[in-house]
């Protein structure tokens, strides 16, 4: 009795042709993760570059509002001290023309800490200078974050870096 099925001999695939489709796929997906790896490195360098901004911004507004208050305090116009305790940046802007030679190291927040436990190295550049015709000042701040704190107080080629610059008026009024 004979079976109406009969396997033909050129249906399958041969070995070879299997070969070749697990090397195609290997291929791929090796190369998706090696993609992956890098792409998680450069999500990572983001997040800090980016969270250093912040940390910068911060530092900046916060400053412009302490000089401020600073130099309203000295017009006599507050009577408020203000508190420069863990605080980064100087009390009283000097003139420069070069970035602080020393680095200090802070926080996620922008406060002083110890170098164990920085997140980032800071150096600070501030001037400044009185508007003609007032008793106002004339602000210039810009700050470089430096990580991997490791790598912020030597010459390092791995060392990532943000520069942040502002300027503001500071008036006693």
């Amino acid at each position: 009795m004979k079976n109406g099925f009969q396997p033909k001999a050129d249906t399958a695939f041969s070995l070879v042709e299997v070969v070749v489709a697990l090397g195609i796929f290997a291929f791929s997906i090796l190369t998706i993760i090696g993609l992956m790896g890098s792409s998680l490195k450069v999500t990572r360098d983001n997040e800090e570059r980016i969270q250093a901004a912040n940390v910068a911004t911060v530092l900046m507004e916060r400053y412009r509002e302490m000089i401020n208050q600073e130099v309203r305090r000295a017009a006599g116009r507050q009577a408020d001290a203000i508190s420069w305790n863990n605080f980064p940046l100087p009390a009283n802007p000097a003139g420069g023309n070069s970035f602080s030679s020393s680095v200090q190291w802070i926080d996620n927040v922008g406060a002083v800490t110890s170098r164990e436990e920085a997140a980032f190295g800071l150096k600070h550049l501030i001037t400044s200078e009185p508007v003609k015709g007032s008793a106002a000042q004339l602000v210039r701040c810009s700050l470089q974050l430096i990580w991997p704190v490791e790598s912020a107080d030597k010459d390092s080629p791995q060392k990532n870096t943000y520069v942040a610059t502002t300027a503001f008026v500071a008036n006693p009024w």
